[in-house]
């Protein structure tokens, strides 16, 4: 995982992650198994209410702030999983190391 802070405007602060992770699951025999293309949103609105409740843990965010965030028509999250690798990509396994 790694955590970007820049973006198009140097003057603006734009924190967001960029994560490989895997598209499936492995079973107790070592088969691999693809997980089928799904809506993302619920565990896009689970990632930002885990954040939102880490921050105001914290004492960086109040009750107050998140609701008015939670309001905006884009939530500012977003989770795409467009870019898969097949296992025999050597290429995209490449570009990503």
């Amino acid at each position: 995982m790694a955590i970007h802070t820049f973006g198009k405007y140097p003057d603006k602060f734009h924190p967001h992650l960029h994560a490989i992770v895997t598209d499936g699951l492995f079973r107790d025999t070592g088969t691999f198994y693809v997980m089928r293309q799904t809506d993302l949103k619920p565990l896009e609105d689970l990632f930002r209410a885990e954040v939102f409740k880490f921050l105001k843990k914290e004492g960086k965010i109040t009750d107050e702030l998140i609701q008015k965030l939670m309001a905006w028509r884009h939530s500012g999250f977003s989770i795409d999983n467009g870019v898969r690798i097949k296992r025999k990509d050597t290429k995209g396994r490449e570009a990503i190391a």
